[in-house]
């Protein structure tokens, strides 16, 4: 039981290190006469990191195939340099 108790804590513990990457902005307008808008995604830590982005309805329960959205994201996964920036199109 001590080591399923300390796998899980080891496997977590990674989660604490994904608060590198901010996302510059709260809201972002998709003007209708543009084709796509590009978000700010930023890495302050001193390594590179993946982000991984996606478009959902709200609905928690919905699997990605029943999933329709009018955009889509590209790339979904994106590479973030150390103390650099990204700029992934939706």
């Amino acid at each position: 039981m001590k080591r399923i108790a300390l796998f899980f804590c080891f496997i977590f513990s990674f989660a604490a290190h994904a608060n590198n990457i901010i996302v510059n902005g709260t809201r972002f307008i998709y003007p209708g006469n543009e084709k796509e808008i590009t978000v700010q995604l930023s890495n302050t830590a001193d390594r590179p990191a993946l982000a991984q982005a996606w478009l959902d309805n709200g609905n928690a329960d919905a699997t990605p195939d029943t999933i329709t959205t009018p955009f889509i994201i590209t790339p979904p996964i994106s590479r973030v340099d150390a103390k650099s920036g990204q700029n992934p199109a939706y």
